[in-house]
């Protein structure tokens, strides 16, 4: 990398996990990858940022070295191509594809935003936009047949013993737990247990991973008829929620309108596992139709399980 002629986008995500020293003093600009798609002031911040670090880059004295590593005669390696001022670049497509795919998530249309997700893995593959595909590709169809077919594209793509990535590990687990609501079979229920729990290890901040997890260890009263059985599980699910509670205020997390939302209502429903309360003083307004879908049906099942095993380890 030449000085003044390289300029480094660091996602806050990635360079948390593989941080770097950069010996040849090249500007860096660090963006939270969420907030630059849904945040319109924080976008336009960081691309103003951009500009004048492009700008400072461009009226530079090209005879001044600013760099201990680099020479003169690499200083004035001239590139291999030249590219048209007018010419689009991928990366702005990419994120209009993004956008679109997003709004067409959010809004329920599956199978739309499933084909978007696709042409933007065909340009440049991410966990996160994998994450969202697989999202998209689940739910336009919850049956048997398609939910099999995507758990087996999955393990084609990505090892997940592996992954780090929380979305991804999560959307998994829901997967496995559609299956089981169809079937019964007690094996997916374990499997959706198990990646809730792996993906809660990399909590990015609203806390889905944690909130399912503890959800689904309240179902265990629907493949076991063992009471002490059902209270073990309840018992680890309110010790899981009042930890997830406890260690709030060291969480790191996205802070858009979307992800407060997500936040707040995991938080309510965490309250009600570790304390048996459902009170809040923060009214639900979801941002999005699929948030509103989401969160009303995963409170519904969620009190109907909670409720049904006190009455069982209560003896009523």
């Amino acid at each position: 990398m030449k000085p003044k002629s390289t300029i480094i986008l660091c996602e806050e995500i990635t360079i948390r996990k593989y941080p770097f020293f950069d010996i040849s003093m090249t500007p860096q600009i660090r963006y939270h990858r969420k907030k630059i798609l849904s945040d319109e002031n924080y976008r336009k911040s960081v691309q103003e940022q951009l500009e004048k670090t492009l700008i400072a880059c461009l009226n530079s004295n090209p005879e001044y070295i600013d760099s201990p590593v680099f020479d003169y005669n690499l200083y004035r390696i001239e590139p291999l191509i030249q590219l048209s001022k007018n010419e689009d670049t991928e990366g702005d497509s990419i994120r209009t594809m993004i956008q679109e795919a997003e709004n067409l998530k959010e809004n329920m249309q599956f199978e739309e935003a499933e084909k978007k997700y696709l042409q933007i893995l065909n340009l440049s593959f991410d966990e996160d936009m994998l994450s969202q595909y697989i999202l998209c590709r689940y739910k336009k169809d919850i049956t048997i047949e398609n939910l099999l077919s995507t758990l087996s594209y999955i393990d084609k793509k990505i090892d997940l013993t592996t992954s780090t990535n929380e979305n991804l590990l999560g959307i998994v687990a829901a997967i496995n737990k559609q299956i089981f609501a169809l079937n019964r079979e007690c094996k997916f229920l374990e499997q959706a247990r198990r990646y809730y729990k792996n993906g809660s290890n990399f909590e990015s901040g609203n806390l889905y991973c944690a909130r399912n997890y503890c959800a689904l260890l309240l179902k265990q009263y629907r493949i076991s008829k063992d009471i002490e059985s059902v209270k073990e599980y309840y018992y680890s699910a309110v010790h899981f929620a009042k930890t997830c509670l406890t260690e709030l205020q060291f969480l790191k997390r996205e802070e858009t309108e979307l992800d407060d939302t997500w936040f707040n209502e995991n938080v309510k429903d965490l309250t009600l596992i570790a304390f048996g309360t459902d009170e809040s003083i923060i009214k639900f307004k979801p941002i999005t139709k699929r948030q509103e879908e989401t969160v009303t049906s995963g409170r519904k099942e969620l009190k109907e399980d909670y409720y049904e095993t006190l009455k069982i380890i209560k003896g009523k």
